[in-house]
């Protein structure tokens, strides 16, 4: 689409300047935060955000990593205690663990800028964990069952089986750098 054409629409949607610079932002590729991308073996650490940079292994948020992958849904048949949590941890990284009450709420000093940050990963066709209703927190591996959730204020919300609770959310994974 030529220069012409791709104003006339923009005109056409009348987007206040707001609306232009917060999609300028989107597609600039600067990240609020540094990102952790591997290739080849080999681990960077950039806020810039280009394409084919590898595979995203996670966000730095307060010199805490959060990891792109945590367990979800179809993790749910192998994952029956929180020893299966910290041993799914391990295979992320060697030191990543489980959210805690520290990480949820570095996650939820930085919502917006995660927010920000998951949007421009996904224009450049990286994916991170959503963002969502109930997290759950585990403070020690003690091989349980159950898993106690919260909102991300750090409220509690219920317990579950942890497969159940997979069902319907996923489990973060963080690390200190």
């Amino acid at each position: 689409m030529e220069t012409q054409e791709i104003f006339r629409v923009f005109d056409a949607c009348q987007p206040s300047v707001a609306q232009v610079r917060e999609y300028l932002e989107r597609i600039s590729g600067v990240s609020p935060f540094d990102l952790i991308f591997a290739k080849g073996g080999i681990e960077t650490i950039t806020n810039q955000i280009k394409h084919n940079q590898g595979e995203l292994i996670g966000i730095v948020m307060d010199k805490t990593v959060f990891y792109a992958r945590g367990l979800c849904k179809s993790d749910r048949n192998n994952i029956l205690s929180s020893n299966d949590v910290f041993a799914f941890g391990r295979t992320l990284h060697p030191k990543a663990l489980p959210m805690n009450r520290k990480t949820l709420a570095i996650l939820r000093k930085n919502i917006d800028a995660y927010k920000k940050t998951a949007d421009m990963l996904q224009v450049f066709g990286y994916n991170i964990l959503p963002l969502q209703t109930h997290y759950p927190l585990f403070e020690k591996d003690d091989n349980v069952a159950y898993v106690s959730y919260f909102d991300i204020n750090g409220i509690g919300i219920g317990n579950s089986k942890i497969p159940y609770f997979l069902c319907h959310d996923n489990i973060f994974f963080c690390s200190s750098l």
